[in-house]
């Protein structure tokens, strides 16, 4: 049975993905795109509003489902009982989180030293409740691991979103178009959501229906709580020690990095959770599976970062409209590497979730986040570039840690994590060293175009690393081209085939 069972696992894996990854590419695009746009029309000063803003938002948006979303996806039987408790369970916690909002957008404004925040907190409320009715019926989509609905859905309420930001900028609504963008999102995606899988909540709620995940749930919710306080200490840091201006550098860098991230990394988290849980009770075939994800996202992740790092300054010139965002520079510099090894410790997380050690997952969170905030707190002394410079130096250190640990759970040695990313790392490396001394060149012969010198160095940098990956072909290439093989479309498939 179970070498009947593997290759639909990892076929049904290889599909998923596939949609997964147009969907997220195809989200994270366009978000970089309206970004683009709105850091054109917008002023500097919106964007450290909206960061101030979304530390407490932002916080209870990663809380609304008490970890209810995971233990649909991950719990073996669900009933309707079940499902509708926890989906009217979902609708009590957002709207007391939507309330409570409300209450705090005093006390924020008071915080930050700017009035024009309450009506913003305030506002942006709202979409806590649209998010929270949303979740089972996204968390069902993803159970049954229909990705090619979810990309619909998810790219549709994002289009429309940045649609009527951009809109209201244009008009010169401020920071408003920002508020609206997000409100418009949230609903749309919550009625698409709907309507994507239609299942219906009867009228009945026990608390006792939610004991079975309670435990897993509650622990997850407290690992969502420290993990967002780890990822915005350092906005609230910033804005309250230096201000708006160099927390909109600040944040806009971080941003940039993070794009990719989303994208990429935010594909492998959704599909490679559901798929580790199907085989939570085989760790074998979960470290080969996990291996295989790593190795895809190192081979997309580690020359974007590296080639971010070395072409931040032109890239930033040339598409956030040069001098008004080149503070940022230096930060992003910084923040590059940061996302090269973030893309591939990120994931380890799924594994605590995928065999139910969401408590030691939570306990870990408590030390690294301690230790962190610890070093933001230090960094801040040299400005917003030193919190980076602490980030950086704090992602270094715990690398080995984050990943051992989790790989416990499945027997999975580092040392044989390592033997799969480091030919990519030194490939990407080699990228990177090229593309630098490229760079170099063009400066000595005196010429200054930021838009020639982005164009041309990425370029020189994408034939070295497609040119060495293609000569060496590490066991990470040899994975990824695998999982194009298994793409279910013919074009991704055949360079599946070509490649491997």
């Amino acid at each position: 049975m179970a070498e009947e069972k593997s290759p639909s696992i990892s076929s049904q894996t290889a599909t998923n993905s596939f949609w997964s990854g147009i969907g997220s590419v195809s989200q994270q695009l366009v978000t970089f795109l309206a970004t683009l746009i709105l850091a054109r029309l917008l002023p500097k000063d919106v964007y450290g509003l909206i960061a101030e803003a979304t530390i407490v938002t932002g916080f209870l948006v990663n809380l609304k489902d008490m970890g209810t979303g995971a233990a649909v996806v991950r719990h073996p039987e669900l009933d309707r009982d079940l499902l509708s408790s926890i989906f009217w369970f979902n609708v009590l916690v957002g709207s007391l989180a939507a309330l409570l909002v409300f209450a705090l957008a005093e006390p924020v404004a008071l915080f930050f030293h700017e009035p024009a925040l309450f009506p913003i907190v305030g506002t942006l409320g709202l979409s806590l409740l649209f998010s929270s009715i949303a979740i089972v019926h996204s968390s069902l989509l993803t159970r049954e691991m229909t990705f090619r609905r979810i990309t619909l859905v998810e790219n549709a309420a994002t289009l429309l979103g940045y649609a009527v930001g951009i809109t209201l900028a244009w008009r010169g609504a401020g920071v408003w178009s920002i508020v609206a963008a997000n409100l418009t999102n949230a609903a749309s995606a919550m009625v698409f959501f709907y309507l994507a899988h239609g299942w219906k909540p009867r009228l009945h709620f026990r608390f006792a229906d939610l004991k079975p995940v309670a435990h897993y749930g509650l622990n997850l919710s407290g690992f969502i709580v420290v993990n967002y306080v780890s990822r915005n200490g350092d906005n609230a840091i910033i804005g309250r020690r230096l201000g708006e201006i160099p927390l909109a550098n600040y944040n806009m860098a971080y941003q940039l990095m993070l794009y990719p991230m989303q994208g990429i990394g935010g594909t492998l988290g959704r599909v490679l959770f559901p798929a580790l849980s199907k085989l939570q009770a085989d760790p074998v075939r979960m470290q080969a599976g996990y291996l295989r994800a790593c190795g895809g996202l190192a081979v997309i992740m580690f020359p974007a970062m590296l080639g971010l790092m070395v072409t931040c300054e032109p890239f930033v010139w040339c598409l956030l409209g040069g001098e008004k965002w080149l503070a940022i520079v230096p930060i992003l510099t910084v923040l590059a590497p940061v996302g090269f090894l973030q893309s591939v410790v990120s994931p380890a997380g799924n594994i605590y979730m995928a065999v139910g050690r969401t408590d030691l997952l939570f306990r870990l969170s408590l030390v690294s986040t301690t230790v962190l905030l610890i070093s933001f707190f230090i960094g801040v002394h040299w400005g917003a570039l030193g919190v980076a410079v602490a980030y950086a130096i704090f992602n270094v250190v715990s690398f080995y840690p984050q990943c051992a640990l989790a790989f416990r759970l499945i027997g999975l040695p580092f040392s044989r994590f390592m033997m799969v990313l480091a030919p990519v790392a030194a490939i990407s490396g080699a990228m990177a060293g090229a593309a630098f001394l490229w760079r170099m060149q063009l400066q000595s012969w005196g010429i200054g175009n930021s838009w020639l010198m982005l164009v041309s160095t990425s370029l020189v940098g994408a034939v070295v690393y497609i040119g060495l990956m293609l000569f060496f072909r590490p066991a990470a290439l040899r994975g990824f081209a695998s999982a194009f093989a298994e793409s279910p479309s013919p074009a991704f498939a055949r360079l599946g085939r070509w490649i491997g």
